[in-house]
């Protein structure tokens, strides 16, 4: 079936196709075109706000609408493009496989929406489409997603996939003349790649209870990875860009971060929250309160060659319960400048470290504070930073909160001992080890 400069309008359903549109066995060989479009156009006659308000069926509900076809495509001819505007739906789909491609998808409360009935995962190949002024761009679930080239210009939802496996989603872009709520939603799915994508979003675009992702060469603003687990993300840009937003990692594990760059206006520009047995590797943090930090348990973490820039703080271990396990000559850099401090570590049962700060430049900040990931054992020593006046024989230390030790020994006394030019008022600094008690 073809359509050739045609205008469909004042419909409920434009085109529709159900199961007996095509034989039950018939193979999937694209070059067969069930439904060819060349210059269409498909117009409803809803009331658009009340649908973008309400989401409701009243007005046309569908401008294609498609059930139970086990093939689908439609498939428009070389340059042309062809429109779908004023529906409910511009392309509905269940338990069907679908092909589309160069249309624009104009003023429909949903884009595309797709589903299935059964545990059966349809093809969804979507390429060279505009969706403008939607509120939904494109909604899948349960299905085998290929995503190229889309445009998104939407108001709550850019591209939502649930339940969908296998497949790859690729140069999707926003624009920024009206950016959605969230750009992407990424639900219960596994096993798609995601490259050169540019994703942005009011909130956070959300990935969630996902596994064996993989993204590359994407840029993102605002994210929340919950739950995903054994995926890898590498050369992306992450970014935190108003103070409702968050660049965080949560419950995840056993992924891999290697050679992206994290950047915040506000706040952090990356947290791991509660996610063990990551990788960051070859990554560079840039954040207006902290570069990088981890909160609660993190242990197995391989956090090595990474490098910091300006920030308030760079390496940020918070609170009282933050671990990431050891990390021995792992070679990470704090070239930039600190207001408060290169690295801080809160967690009291650990070595803590102040040896990585802008004032402190006796210091080549070009390795990890190795000591300042083991946790203190009974008797074990470990470095601390005290004040000297020239010429003073005695010193004082403060042990650990709740310790005994707190007194003043002799100099001579402190281990490793090395001075320090003056800071202020003759005050000098040094580093020695002593022992806990």
């Amino acid at each position: 079936m073809q359509f050739e400069n045609t205008i469909i309008r004042d419909c409920y359903v434009g085109v529709k196709l159900n199961e007996k549109a095509t034989p039950p066995n018939l193979p999937i060989p694209l070059d067969i075109d069930i439904l060819k479009f060349s210059n269409v156009q498909i117009l409803g006659s809803s009331n658009l706000l009340f649908h973008l308000e309400h989401s409701t069926s009243e007005g046309s509900y569908a401008g294609i609408q498609i059930d139970d076809v086990s093939l689908a495509p439609f498939v428009s001819g070389n340059a042309t493009i062809n429109t779908i505007q004023g529906f409910k739906y511009g392309i509905l789909s269940k338990g069907s496989t679908l092909l589309a491609e160069n249309m624009e998808l104009q003023k429909n409360a949903w884009g595309v929406k797709t589903s299935s009935y059964t545990k059966k995962y349809f093809p969804v190949i979507l390429k060279n489409i505009d969706i403008f002024d939607c509120t939904v761009g494109v909604d899948v679930d349960q299905a085998s997603t290929y995503i190229n080239d889309l445009n998104f210009w939407t108001n709550d939802i850019g591209l939502k996939l649930n339940r969908c496996y296998g497949g790859e989603v690729i140069n999707c872009n926003q624009t920024l003349t009206r950016i959605p709520n969230v750009g992407f939603k990424i639900l219960n799915s596994s096993h798609i790649q995601f490259d050169n994508n540019y994703i942005i979003g009011e909130q956070d675009n959300l990935f969630s209870n996902c596994h064996n992702l993989k993204m590359n060469n994407c840029t993102i603003d605002h994210f929340t990875f919950n739950a995903v687990r054994k995926s890898s993300f590498s050369e992306n840009t992450f970014e935190v860009l108003n103070n409702e937003a968050h660049g965080i990692i949560a419950g995840g594990n056993d992924n891999v971060f290697e050679c992206n760059y994290y950047f915040s206006l506000v706040g952090d520009a990356l947290v791991n929250d509660n996610s063990p047995d990551n990788t960051f590797r070859c990554n560079e943090f840039e954040g207006f309160a902290a570069g990088m930090v981890f909160e609660g348990n993190s242990v197995g973490t391989d956090f090595e060659a990474n490098s910091f820039n300006s920030s308030n703080i760079g390496l940020y271990l918070k609170g009282w319960d933050s671990q990431i396990g050891l990390q021995v000559d792992k070679g990470n850099i704090f070239p930039g400048f600190f207001d408060e401090i290169g690295a801080k570590n809160e967690n009291s049962e650990y070595f803590f470290s102040l040896i990585i700060n802008n004032n402190n430049l006796f210091f080549n900040p070009s390795h990890s504070p190795n000591d300042w990931f083991c946790k203190i054992a009974k008797n074990q020593q470990h470095f601390v930073e005290i004040p000297v006046l020239m010429g003073q024989e005695m010193i004082s230390f403060h042990g650990k909160e709740n310790s005994t030790q707190n007194a003043w020994i002799p100099c001579f006394m402190a281990q490793n001992l090395v001075v320090f030019p003056p800071k202020q008022n003759g005050i000098y600094f040094l580093l020695c080890t002593v022992k806990t008690i």
